[in-house]
């Protein structure tokens, strides 16, 4: 087991797929689209445990903005 940033900053994957399985989709999608990606609109299903992998359609417009929105923070 290690911390989950550490798992991020090392690309395992593996930690953030089971994390996603745990919290669930549907409800990462809903918190998704309440930050501000509103093109994820696709069901849980069309998505499955790849969305925490980048699965998703998200246009490059909402990915940017994401990031200079948590560089603002």
């Amino acid at each position: 087991a290690i911390p989950a940033s550490d798992a991020l900053a090392k690309s395992l994957n593996i930690p953030f797929v089971r994390l996603l399985k745990d919290f669930g989709i549907s409800k990462f999608i809903t918190l998704l689209n309440n930050v501000g990606f509103s093109s994820i609109k696709q069901s849980a299903h069309h998505y499955g445990l790849s969305l925490i992998l980048g699965g998703a359609d998200v246009s490059l417009w909402e990915t940017t903005g994401m990031y200079a929105s948590m560089g603002r923070s």
